[in-house]
C-alpha cells in the first residue's frame, strides 16, 4: 500500500466513523470510495474492523467481499 493511498483510506475510514449511521449519504459516500480504492484499502479496513460498531462492520466485510 502506498502512503498516499494510506493516508486516502485512514481519511475515508475516519469520516464513516465519525458518523452515528453507516447508511448516512456522508457514510455512503465515503464506503463508496474505499469500494473504488481496490485491495489498496484492505489492510486499512482490516485494522479497522476490530473497532468498528456491528453495522459498520457489515458494510467493511461487503467492501473486502468476504
Amino acid at each position: 500500500m502506498s502512503f498516499l493511498s494510506s493516508l486516502k483510506a485512514e481519511r475515508l475510514i475516519s469520516a464513516i466513523q465519525a458518523e452515528d449511521d453507516p447508511s448516512s449519504p456522508n457514510a455512503k459516500k465515503a464506503f463508496d470510495k474505499l469500494r473504488k480504492m481496490g485491495v489498496a484499502a484492505v489492510p486499512k479496513v482490516l485494522e479497522t474492523l476490530g473497532m468498528a460498531n456491528k453495522q459498520q462492520t457489515v458494510e467493511y466485510l461487503s467492501l473486502i467481499h468476504i
